[in-house]
């Protein structure tokens, strides 16, 4: 998926904040992270998140309950855990 279809996907949910459901601008924020989402024309996971405009919360998509690699990586980091601990 591209930023953009994050973006559609974000706008249709309510603001964990505050429960505004029209409160998010279309701007997909994001930074890399290894627990992030696999996005179109970027080279490593991204942590997408949209800021609400009536409250200003940040949003994770994955709280807003956007589908996407995140699942992924979580089952991931758990694995990862697992072995190091057993190590």
């Amino acid at each position: 998926m591209t930023l953009k279809d994050y973006s559609s996907a974000a706008a249709r949910k309510k603001c964990v904040g505050c429960g505004h459901k029209t409160s998010f601008n279309s701007k997909i924020e994001y930074y890399n992270h290894e627990g992030g989402w696999l996005v179109e024309n970027f080279n490593v996971r991204q942590w997408l998140y949209v800021k609400c405009l009536n409250c200003h919360y940040d949003n994770a998509l994955w709280k807003l309950g956007v589908p996407g690699a995140v699942e992924e990586s979580k089952n991931e980091w758990a694995r990862r855990i697992v072995v190091e601990y057993r190590e």
